[in-house]
């Protein structure tokens, strides 16, 4: 019987179903992350083979962009509306729904080079486009990639240094190079001194509140 793995993280779930013996769940982490097996009950060093076996499987799986390509959904439509410059409503012809691109994360509303990320997406309002959707966060938006003319929009904004390569929530190594290529030419948020992050933003000002 085919198997499901169960990925669960703040962004979301995904049951995948593969010809594995056991189910499996990964908790609270990204790809490549494996954490707990279910119903494992095998002994002996045949058990223990397959046992790691299955967890470089799974940990293969889940590392590359397969995963993203083969378990999202794909919805056609246009960017009607920029909220900031991680996050876009995307009307498709069934209805529109809020998109936080999956895997990035762009200055907060009052950070530096906030108002330019929100400008360099609103260059692809209108457009005709494609988003792929991995789940939902906890704020019901969809995890979403950004295509248009076939690019990679989330990856764009890295490699142009108007994004951050979000690794909490994303092991791709394309996003990783991406950042690096930012980094090294000084391409906007990096050409300040000392970037901070913006989730490092949100957790500065957060403590700043409870104070």
């Amino acid at each position: 019987m085919p198997a499901k793995i169960i990925y669960i993280s703040q962004s979301g779930y995904q049951i995948v179903t593969l010809i594995l013996p056991h189910d499996f769940i990964v908790l609270n982490g990204d790809p490549p992350e494996y954490k707990e097996s279910l119903n494992y009950t095998d002994d002996g060093k045949a058990g223990t083979a397959i046992k790691v076996l299955l967890r470089f499987a799974i940990s293969l799986f889940f590392s590359t962009s397969i995963y993203f390509q083969l378990y999202s959904q794909k919805y056609e439509g246009k960017i009607v509306r920029i909220i900031d410059g991680d996050t876009y409503i995307f009307l498709t012809e069934t209805g529109s729904f809020i998109v936080r691109m999956l895997g990035i994360d762009a200055p907060e509303r009052d950070q530096p080079f906030s108002r330019e990320s929100s400008e360099f997406l609103s260059k692809y309002l209108d457009k005709d486009a494609v988003t792929r959707v991995n789940g939902t966060d906890r704020d019901e938006r969809r995890m979403g990639t950004l295509f248009v003319n076939g690019r990679n929009i989330n990856l764009l904004l890295i490699r142009e240094g108007y994004a951050w390569h979000y690794k909490r929530y994303s092991s791709d190594k394309d996003y990783a190079l991406a950042e690096e290529y930012a980094q090294k030419n000084k391409l906007h948020i990096w050409s300040m001194p000392n970037p901070i992050a913006p989730w490092t933003w949100r957790q500065r000002r957060q403590s700043y509140v409870v104070k």
